[in-house]
């Protein structure tokens, strides 16, 4: 081989590329932590985990509140320009 520095470089790179995967894969199945506020208002027998019902009704509750979010921004984009003042 006339460049061995290259080959340490490539082995090194295919060695990242296949360790990667691997490490977000490992993440996914960590438990999710939720904040105490959402414990608080959620958690509806106090074990301090989010059941099935738990999380679908906090779910539930952060889309009510997307949308409304979106149709309060709806209706901010199509308010007339009577309020410009350079018209």
């Amino acid at each position: 081989m006339k460049n061995p520095r290259l080959i340490v470089t490539l082995l090194l790179t295919l060695v990242c590329v296949l360790a990667v995967p691997s490490v977000r894969a490992q993440d996914s199945t960590k438990e999710k932590k939720v904040s105490k506020k959402v414990l608080e208002k959620y958690d509806t027998n106090k074990d301090g985990v989010l059941s099935a019902e738990e999380e679908a009704a906090w779910k539930a509750d952060k889309e009510k509140a997307k949308a409304a979010r979106d149709a309060k921004k709806k209706a901010k984009e199509e308010k007339p320009a009577e309020t410009d003042p350079q018209k």
